[in-house]
């Protein structure tokens, strides 16, 4: 008995993948496609992925999809603005976040463009992957 059984309304979907075993559209469709009232997916990859693949295992599998949150991608302005372009066209989406996945400044034209158009939301926060915890060192006294 899988998750999809015993809670097939899941609406949120949460998924972290480190290391470098993963197929990101693969593990994308088997992760979301179970949950077909999906609307909300949040994923933190800490690796690259491939933007076409990425988008279309997002649109086939998650056809509910409200909002989209990448976290710590190495997406980089190019990949970035290609997947927001792409989402787009997926019918539910409205809302698209992208936190410290390799972008800068030169993003904020394609996000200025993207919001000014009015269907979908994008917000960016810019720069590298930072670290998910914190190094506290005492102070000798």
């Amino acid at each position: 008995m899988g998750l999809h059984t015993s809670c097939p309304r899941v609406k949120m979907l949460a998924l972290n993948f480190y290391g470098s075993d993963y197929d990101s559209s693969n593990s994308i469709t088997r992760a979301c496609s179970p949950f077909r009232d999906l609307t909300e997916l949040r994923i933190d990859w800490q690796k690259t992925l491939d933007p076409a693949e990425f988008c279309r295992a997002v649109k086939t599998s998650c056809p509910r999809l409200n909002k989209l949150s990448l976290s710590r991608v190495k997406l980089g302005n190019e990949e970035a603005t290609e997947i927001i372009q792409t989402m787009k066209t997926h019918p539910h989406l409205s809302i698209i976040e992208l936190d410290s996945c390799w972008t800068d400044q030169y993003l904020d034209i394609v996000i200025a463009e993207v919001n000014n158009e009015g269907k979908l939301t994008a917000t960016v926060k810019h720069g590298p992957a930072r670290c998910a915890y914190t190094i506290s060192v005492p102070t000798v006294v």
